[in-house]
């Protein structure tokens, strides 16, 4: 158990790092329309690694399995599990991590669809989606709601909520 937090604890620390380098370079370029095409991107392609975590690496018991079975798709998925089965990833990265890429996805979009508002009204549209993943998250720990609470999984939530309160 304390390996797996100590690395946990390392990804946090490198996340904390990448985004702060990333802010200085943002900071001297935000007004740049190349620069907000380049958070959409990203946005893009978290959202894009987290769907294919989810499709590789989880159960097929889960919602998204019939929509791949509803799209035909249902070949070319279990192809693609297959090429990753012999695959060894770290229970961190398929149960929390997508979330955590679809937060900082969702947050992304919302800095560059919200770009003409003043800071107070980009967090009142921004957090509500979030802050609920993360109260509901909570309310599984008090077995309020569904769910198995983890503590992986609030983290995995709060790193971009927060990062995006610091620097919207």
């Amino acid at each position: 158990m304390g390996d797996a937090w100590k690395n946990v604890d390392e990804v946090i620390v490198h996340a904390f790092l990448f985004v702060f380098i990333e802010k200085i370079t943002i900071q001297t370029d935000m007004k740049s329309k190349h620069t907000y095409n380049l958070l959409l991107v990203i946005a893009f392609l978290l959202i894009t690694c987290g769907g294919f975590i989810y499709l590789a690496f989880r159960p097929k018991s889960l919602l998204l399995f019939q929509l791949v079975d509803t799209f035909c798709l249902t070949e070319e998925v279990d192809e693609i599990r297959k090429s990753f089965s012999a695959i060894s990833i770290p229970d961190f990265v398929v149960y929390s991590l997508p979330a955590g890429l679809w937060t900082a996805s969702y947050l992304l979009i919302m800095f560059y669809t919200t770009k003409i508002h003043n800071r107070e009204t980009r967090l009142k549209l921004s957090l509500p989606l979030p802050v609920s993943a993360i109260v509901l998250e909570i309310a599984q720990y008090y077995s309020l709601c569904p769910g198995t609470f983890d503590y992986i999984d609030l983290i995995c939530y709060l790193v971009p909520v927060t990062l995006f309160i610091i620097y919207v």
